[in-house]
């Protein structure tokens, strides 16, 4: 014969309720009893686990991320980008040697940098950069160690600027400026010799040349073999301090994923513990105050 449902009546209902929160506060009282006698085991636990945590993130994830501007003169920033990707290929090969002797750094310092990456402007990946406008970029440089920071600025500069490619291009560009500053120089030689010659005639008091607002062209001689010079000068200057790419700033920090994160992860971890500790330790108290009344109960009977 089928049993009829059993229905839990009010009375029953509020006994549960009453029975399971008097379980709760007595299993937090003494939870807190036991917090309260062994105090200074829990902060000893929580204190020596969060040290321990703490110096393993700081040696174990110490990676900070640099940023560095750069400007360039000639070839498009594609071709950085390009150039820098392979960079970073070899990284996620684990190719040190051959990274460390594109950057002149050694095998040791290679092994410290985690990536190199070519960012535009807006962030964007500029090996996929199209544009012809020449704006700056960016270099985003993973390291381990910062003391590495010096020589990768110098490396990466060197690899962008002393590559075929950018070497041709330099050269391509040097003989072009040195082809004009050779021409305007002859145009210069032919001025200072006018010049001359309008000299001697001033001083031999010649009336063909006057000095006057009425010719004008004797000033607007003098004007434009002083812009030649200024010219000239910027010319030279330029072929001194020519470079395909050049830094706006160096390898600057940009985030530090060691020191946050390290902490807020060894925080975590310490309060795990330290509630396993608690919760073993009440654990233990409990069975040796259950094994106290099974004793006296024996002893009673």
């Amino acid at each position: 014969m089928p049993q009829e449902p059993y229905e839990l009546n009010s009375n029953e209902l509020a006994q549960y309720m009453r029975s399971f929160f008097s379980f709760l506060i007595n299993g937090t009282s003494f939870l807190f009893s036991i917090a309260k006698r062994k105090i200074m085991i829990l902060l000893a636990t929580f204190a020596a686990a969060f040290a321990l945590f703490f110096l393993y993130f700081k040696n174990n994830q110490k990676l900070v991320k640099y940023r560095m501007s750069c400007v360039y003169n000639d070839n498009n920033s594609r071709i950085f980008g390009e150039m820098l990707s392979h960079l970073d290929l070899m990284l996620e090969n684990k190719s040190y040697a051959s990274v460390g002797a594109l950057l002149g750094i050694s095998e040791k310092d290679a092994k410290e940098v985690v990536s190199i990456k070519g960012k535009t402007v807006a962030l964007g990946r500029l090996e996929e950069d199209y544009s012809l406008n020449k704006t700056p970029f960016y270099v985003d440089v993973e390291l381990l160690d910062t003391v590495v920071k010096a020589s990768m600025e110098n490396g990466l500069l060197n690899y962008l600027n002393n590559n075929e490619l950018s070497v041709r291009t330099t050269a391509r560009q040097r003989a072009k400026w040195n082809s004009r500053a050779n021409f305007y120089q002859q145009q210069l030689q032919k001025l200072d010799s006018l010049k001359e010659v309008i000299r001697q005639s001033y001083l031999l008091g010649s009336n063909h040349i006057e000095m006057s607002q009425q010719n004008n062209s004797v000033v607007d001689i003098y004007k434009l073999s002083d812009s030649m010079s200024f010219f000239l000068a910027d010319i030279d200057y330029y072929l001194k301090q020519y470079k395909t790419v050049e830094k706006v700033y160096g390898l600057t920090p940009v985030s530090n994923h060691s020191n946050g994160s390290g902490i807020k992860k060894a925080l975590i971890l310490s309060i795990i513990c330290l509630l396993i500790v608690w919760f073993f330790l009440a654990g233990i108290d409990f069975l040796k105050q259950n094994s106290i009344k099974q004793s006296f109960t024996g002893r009673a009977s």
